[in-house]
């Protein structure tokens, strides 16, 4: 766990010390930020409470960092992430999201808080008229919301508070539903039950879309099922019967060749 901290934090103060020497301060600035974005993903994912308080100690120190050090949306139009261009003022640009993109694991994570309804221009909303508020995107019994992003792999991780009616609570359009009370069920063949839900509040999930699994944890549960080339697709995040809560979402994956250089070329 020790070099896992390190990384992210290691690479935020390198860049942190270049650029003061050249006496521009913007992109230590965002170097700081993109390192928050990642270690808020990994804590999100972290199982053990000692992980999580190291990850969040990062985290708090990192944030009077970049408190001290200006404005955190200045970014620098030059840098450029990756093939595609995905430079962080690109990302602000087409996502409302907190993004960051990780060049050498061509990872996509965008992050969620919840707390301003500016989050759901991520989505296709459908019929759906979801309000958020206080860190909650609450939907309907029967209603769904699309994420925009195309993705070949993902780990999602968030919360969720459930009746856990119906059968739809979670899904990809590559054909994962999390339904009932915690079943993972692939389209065509293979299903895993967690077995683990609770109406009492909001609680834990990570959903991983693999190309040769796919996986589901709710609270202290997890299941799996083996699949073989499988590619992820757009997340569907539905109410089920009688309604769920979402807080604190958190998308990390490879993204759709053929997806990623339509929407950003726009």
């Amino acid at each position: 766990m020790r070099h896992f901290l390190l990384t992210p934090l290691a690479l935020a103060f390198l860049l942190l010390g270049a650029t003061q020497t050249r006496g521009d301060d913007s992109l230590g600035d965002e170097a700081i930020k993109e390192a928050i974005t990642i270690l808020e993903a990994r804590k999100a994912q972290a199982e053990k409470k000692e992980d999580q308080k190291k990850i969040g100690d990062a985290i708090a120190s990192l944030e009077k960092l970049l408190a001290k050090a200006g404005d955190p949306k200045k970014v620098d139009p030059a840098k450029v992430d990756d093939e595609l261009g995905l430079t962080p003022a690109v990302l602000s640009k087409k996502l409302a999201g907190r993004a960051v993109f990780n060049k050498k694991t061509d990872e996509l994570t965008l992050v969620y808080d919840l707390k301003d309804k500016a989050d759901l221009k991520d989505f296709d909303l459908g019929d759906a008229k979801p309000t958020i508020a206080k860190g909650v995107l609450p939907l309907k019994g029967g209603e769904s919301i699309q994420h925009i992003v195309k993705f070949k792999t993902l780990t999602l991780t968030g919360q969720i508070s459930s009746h856990f009616n119906g059968k739809d609570h979670i899904g990809t359009t590559s054909g994962v539903t999390i339904s009932g009370s915690g079943t993972l069920v692939i389209k065509g063949g293979g299903y895993a039950e967690t077995g683990f839900w609770s109406d009492k509040g909001l609680f834990p999930f990570k959903l991983e879309v693999l190309p040769t699994r796919v996986g589901f944890t709710s609270g202290t549960k997890q299941g799996g099922v083996p699949v073989k080339d499988f590619s992820c697709g757009q997340v569907t995040l539905s109410g089920g019967s009688s309604g769920n809560q979402f807080t604190k979402l958190i998308f990390t994956g490879k993204l759709d060749d053929e997806w990623a250089k339509e929407f950003f070329s726009k």
